[in-house]
């Protein structure tokens, strides 16, 4: 039962990370976005880069939570949520190198 409770705590934390990146994209919410320096940085390409990571974080998320509860007797709850933390710092790193890699060059 705890095993359930927890994939489906995860779950909404999927929904909600797809969601947060839906409305980054769509509204161009730069205000959340640590960092940012209208001067260096394109508030298009660094809110669809932002959004996108999310939204693909969110529905990853959600799909691992999905497999760990249709196999809950055949995997831990240890790899599950080795897992989904995995996968959060890989989609945070995969931000961190590309919003680098957009960042205008020359113009302070």
């Amino acid at each position: 039962m705890n095993n359930l409770i927890t994939s489906l705590i995860f779950i909404l934390l999927g929904v909600f990370n797809f969601f947060i990146g839906k409305k980054i994209k769509k509204e161009q919410i730069i205000g959340v976005i640590s960092g940012f320096d209208k001067q260096k940085d394109d508030r298009k390409v660094l809110c669809d880069l932002i959004g996108n990571n999310f939204m693909a974080m969110g529905v990853l998320g959600i799909l691992i939570s999905i497999f760990y509860m249709t196999r809950i007797s055949k995997i831990s709850l240890g790899m599950f949520i080795f897992l989904y933390v995995f996968m959060m710092i890989i989609t945070i790193i995969n931000i961190a190198f590309k919003s680098d890699k957009y960042r205008k060059k020359g113009k302070l």
